[in-house]
């Protein structure tokens, strides 16, 4: 027996190994790549192209598999990965329970999406345990049993604040009213009894300024009267702010037995002064300087003729309605204001008034 040969295109080696392993063998084997293919195209077997097998009957026909497929042995389950642009991809594994339905045990931290259904129950512990809930939870059927002991309830209002608003209902579902932040009472039965402590000195106030709020005083047993004095002697002291007066309107004082007792007049704390160059056809206003008490007017020594005061209806020609100061005299005036007061002097004088008041 011969071994033919045939080399296209060129010259080749040929290469051999001694023996082969594990089962040895006492001569040169050949070293040989496969291929497969069919009439047409022929593939070297890598991993490109690998090498198909097809499992066959002894009679020569496909096998056909049913059923499940089973390892001896272990037999390890990976996740396998595929890389992607943004990086490996992990593809998990599904798992479920038995095939009679038992839950999956699962321990640490579980994290439940939407869309998860969880049947069977096992008991949650405060120290292995921890579930967080988003959005609304509500109870749609079955009785809540709380522990008074145990179970807590926070109830807030409707902004979210610790002040929840609630409205009472009488029996007949009458609201309960309230006037401000207390709740309005009437008493309807008879003989009902109060006691109650007041402090040593209790005020009583009439709830309008009018008559038909005034406030009835009586003496024992409405026969005696009732005096009312003041803290100095039996004068009733009449005080107010000091930036207003008190008014007094009506008859008072009729039978001239009454007095009125001043105890303080308040100073003016404004002191005014000037002078001026009277007029001699219309006369001179006194600028204005407001006054509480009056004003002191004065013709300056160095006037040589009579200097008149009056309103503004003196003029030349018509100094009968001033009143005259002769050089150095003065006059006192109670007014409130130094521009109430004109001056007129002589042509030819020097006219000049010098004034002073509070």
């Amino acid at each position: 027996m011969s071994l033919k040969v045939n080399v296209y295109g060129g010259s080749a080696d040929f290469c051999t190994d001694f023996g082969t392993s594990p089962v040895g063998a006492t001569c040169h084997l050949p070293l040989s790549k496969l291929v497969w293919g069919d009439e047409n195209t022929s593939y070297r077997a890598n991993e490109t192209y690998p090498l198909p097998v097809q499992i066959m009957e002894v009679t020569g026909e496909s096998l056909v598999v049913t059923g499940n497929l089973g390892a001896s042995g272990s037999f390890p389950i990976v996740n396998y990965t595929v890389s992607g642009v943004s990086g490996t991809t992990l593809h998990y594994l599904a798992v479920a329970g038995s095939t009679t339905g038992d839950p999956v045990g699962v321990t640490g931290t579980v994290y439940i999406g939407s869309a998860v259904t969880v049947t069977g129950e096992r008991a949650l512990s405060h120290t292995t345990d921890s579930i967080t809930v988003h959005g609304s939870v509500g109870i749609s059927a079955g009785t809540l049993n709380l522990n008074s002991g145990t179970d807590s309830v926070s109830v807030f209002g409707w902004d979210g604040g610790r002040y929840v608003n609630t409205s009472l209902f009488a029996a007949d579902g009458t609201t309960i009213g309230n006037s401000g932040d207390a709740i309005n009472v009437n008493l309807v039965n008879t003989g009902t009894t109060f006691t109650f402590v007041s402090s040593a000195i209790v005020g009583v106030t009439n709830n309008s300024q009018d008559a038909a709020g005034a406030l009835n005083i009586k003496g024992v047993s409405g026969a005696e009267p009732i005096a009312v004095k003041g803290r100095n002697g039996e004068a009733i002291e009449v005080t107010n702010s000091p930036s207003t007066a008190i008014s007094v309107t009506g008859g008072f004082f009729i039978d001239g037995t009454q007095k009125t007792i001043v105890s303080e007049i308040t100073q003016p704390s404004v002191l005014v002064s000037g002078s001026i160059v009277a007029g001699t056809t219309a006369a001179t206003q006194l600028p204005s300087n407001t006054l509480n008490k009056g004003v002191t007017i004065k013709s300056n020594p160095a006037n040589a003729s009579f200097v008149y005061v009056g309103n503004s209806g003196i003029s030349a020609g018509i100094t009968t309605n001033g009143y005259v100061l002769e050089s150095g005299e003065s006059l006192f005036l109670e007014c409130n204001n130094t521009n109430l007061i004109y001056v007129l002097g002589i042509s030819g004088d020097t006219r000049r008034i010098n004034y002073i008041g509070s």
